[in-house]
């Protein structure tokens, strides 16, 4: 059987599953109603007992009929042994051995298939319709003695005239000589409702005096009883598909052809339709080489009849196809999607000529011409993004961008076109496009971005708030930034006013502490220092980070208070940014620091040291007024080794000073430099430690090659 899912964009799945308690009252109505069909038989209609076997019977039933319409039970050769299914309490038949308890199955089930096959019944479905005096009257009927037995012919009509004699007309039997035979590899359950199909139109007749219109009613009434059960699209297409096999005079195979597809709702036409266009154009043949063609056109009309009666984006999609595959023809296609297969076609022609295209754009100079050239490949734009063909819809959009200001006559033409192509359908495609393709084709939408201008911010601002990569949402801020000021402004706001998701700020926080523009770095300041107070450690620690980067000279007093941070990454994040900022005020912070971590010499107290000591040596290089302090400084951390042994306490397993301190001296070392800093650092080179060993050997050889 076809699998469910089909590749047209927007059609839902059925739902499944079971009410509460539900269950239970499936199992409860199916033992009560097989005790029913087997005890009633032995007592006269009116006798109590037969009331009794009938008692609260019909009330399950309209329970559980209600949700599909109908309940029918059918028997089929499985495994060797006939098996009954339930149909029409859950989206699936279900066997009668997995409904009832094992103990209760071994006793009923048997008795059932017996029950049935004595009257030679493959299938009885009883509809919602059913009032309460046909559903009694019929289990009395079919219980009776004289129906025990109708293995002949006239039994069995006998009980269905007994039938239409007592008003029971909401009840469907299929007996096993009405079972369709084909040599067609049809599915079993489709078999059947055929079979019940050509059952059913034998009662047409019998309306030979009703006009076209009750008399189509009374057709369309029959095929939704038999649709009811079959409800999904995977049953319903082959049925469709073979409805030839049931056709007769009171209903012609065109004329069930149409009365099946009127009788779908739209969700379960859509899915329909699109396993239909599947196998009509090849993509996954199933009945297409077996029927014949005429059927295939016929049916082509009708779906697409009514595909064009739909909004929905998949039947556009699907009659796109048809019309691709050349079974349909423009005429039958509805106006939007008629307008879009000649821009398909004309996206074709361009790809396969596109440097003709270019050259002849490029050489109009009147812009009536100009505009009459330019605007279909403008439209073709949003269809070329959506397709992947990403070069190719940023060229003809660079190509136009470039005539708005080249002093020619187009120029007015140019410049409308371009604002034509800069809608929100192709910037819409655009950013579905940047949310799907690799780095790389994100770069060529980049400059589609770029070209478009502020039109842009929207969906780039859409981009950033909504996506959960961040490498795609650093690559939106930083088109946003290269657009223009007034488009970064977009992003200060999105900060300042705490819009992002807690993953999203530090992403934008880093972005912006790299912006160069002078007029925008006041206001890209003031708010990331409201950010360096955020309810969030990492976004206090990023805007920290983003200070120092942004303006280094006024970060000082903002930058300091987080050095009392709850968080220890936020302490030490400010700790070692506090250098770069060349304020000797931040000498005295960082030595405190230092000093506390050799008197406390506790794990956290070092990583806040290991952090100030290298910020000491970006300070060194920034401040000229506190060079000596800090020189001195730092040779005397390292004389003592924070140990009174001395420094050749540092090379010795047992030093007091852990690797990242050792490391961030050897650093800041290298900064300072001279005799004194250079004897320190070979004797460092000798650490048995590789992450300080390897930081005092490059530190060495860059002093020495300077």
């Amino acid at each position: 059987m076809e699998e469910k899912e089909t590749d047209y964009k927007g059609l839902p799945a059925s739902a499944s599953g079971a009410a509460p308690g539900e269950d239970e009252l499936i199992r409860d109505f199916i033992v009560s109603l097989i005790q029913a069909f087997l005890r009633t038989g032995y007592y006269l209609p009116d006798h109590p007992q037969s009331d009794k076997a009938k008692k609260g019977l019909f009330e399950m039933f309209t329970r559980l009929s209600g949700r599909f319409g109908e309940i029918s039970f059918f028997t089929r050769g499985e495994e060797g042994a006939r098996m009954i299914f339930v149909e029409g309490v859950r989206d699936a038949a279900l066997k009668l051995l997995d409904i009832m308890p094992a103990g209760m199955a071994e006793i009923y089930s048997p008795r059932f298939i017996q029950f049935l096959g004595r009257k030679e019944i493959i299938s009885l479905s009883l509809s919602s319709q059913m009032t309460r005096e046909e559903f009694s009257g019929f289990v009395n009927l079919i219980s009776e003695p004289a129906a025990a037995d109708m293995k002949q012919r006239a039994a069995k009509d006998r009980f269905l005239d007994s039938l239409q004699k007592a008003g029971i007309r909401n009840v469907a039997l299929i007996f096993n000589e009405d079972l369709i035979s084909t040599r067609r590899d049809i599915p079993w359950r489709i078999g059947l409702a055929l079979s019940r199909l050509k059952r059913d139109l034998r009662v047409i007749p019998m309306y030979r005096d009703y006009d076209a219109e009750k008399l189509a009613a009374i057709k369309r009434d029959i095929m939704q009883d038999i649709l009811k059960p079959l409800r999904e699209a995977e049953l319903i297409y082959p049925f469709l598909m073979n409805i030839d096999i049931a056709k007769s005079r009171s209903l012609p195979e065109e004329e069930a052809e149409v009365t099946i597809l009127g009788s779908l709702g739209d969700e379960v036409f859509l899915n329909t339709a699109a396993l239909f266009t599947r196998d009509v154009t090849g993509r996954k043949i199933r009945y297409r080489d077996l029927l014949p063609e005429e059927k295939f056109a016929r049916v082509t009309k009708m779906v697409a009849g009514r595909l064009t009666q739909l909004a929905d984006p998949a039947a556009k999609g699907m009659l796109e196809e048809l019309f691709d595959t050349g079974l349909i023809s423009l005429e039958d296609l509805p106006p939007d999607v008629r307008e879009r297969v000649g821009l398909i076609s004309l996206s074709k022609s361009f790809l396969e000529h596109r440097e003709k295209y270019l050259e002849k754009l490029s050489g109009i100079m009147d812009g009536e011409e100009y505009r009459r050239r330019a605007r279909p490949l403008a439209k073709i734009v949003p269809y070329l993004l959506e397709e992947g063909r990403l070069s190719e819809a940023v060229e003809i959009t660079d190509l136009i961008a470039g005539h708005c200001n080249d002093g020619e006559d187009r120029t007015g033409a140019a410049r409308q076109v371009f604002s034509e192509l800069t809608q929100e359908e192709a910037l819409e495609e655009a950013e579905r496009a940047f949310l799907r393709v690799s780095k790389e084709d994100r770069i060529i939408l980049e400059k589609f971005f770029t070209l478009c201008g502020e039109i842009s911010v929207p969906y780039l601002l859409r981009i950033i708030r909504q996506t959960d990569d961040q490498w795609r949402r650093k690559q939106a801020c930083e088109i946003l930034v290269g657009i223009s000021r007034r488009a970064s402004e977009y992003l200060i706001k999105l900060i300042d006013g705490g819009e992002l998701s807690p993953d999203a700020t530090p992403t934008v926080i880093r972005i912006l502490g790299g912006i160069t523009d002078e007029e925008l770095i006041p206001k890209v300041f003031q708010a990331l220092a409201h950010r360096t107070v955020d309810t969030n450690p990492t976004v206090r620690r990023e805007a920290v980070h983003a200070l120092a980067t942004l303006s280094p000279g006024d970060m000082l007093e903002t930058v300091h208070r987080r050095l009392g941070d709850p968080v220890l990454e936020v302490r030490r994040e400010a700790a070692r940014v506090l250098g770069y900022s060349g304020d000797q005020r931040a000498f005295g912070s960082l030595k405190e620091l230092i000093l506390d971590a050799e008197e406390l010499q506790e794990e956290e107290s070092w990583e806040l040291a290991a952090a100030s000591i290298a910020s000491l040596g970006n300070l060194y290089e920034r401040c000229p007024e506190v060079r000596e302090e800090v020189k001195a400084f730092l040779l005397d951390v390292a004389e003592r080794g924070c140990n009174p042994r001395g420094l050749k306490s540092l090379l010795k397993k047992d030093r007091s000073l852990p690797v990242p301190a050792l490391a961030s001296l050897a650093y800041s070392l290298g900064r300072i430099g001279g005799e004194e800093s250079l004897r320190v650092l070979e004797n460092l080179a000798k650490s048995k430690d590789d992450t300080v060993s390897r930081q005092a050997g490059g530190e060495l050889s860059r002093l020495r090659k300077g």
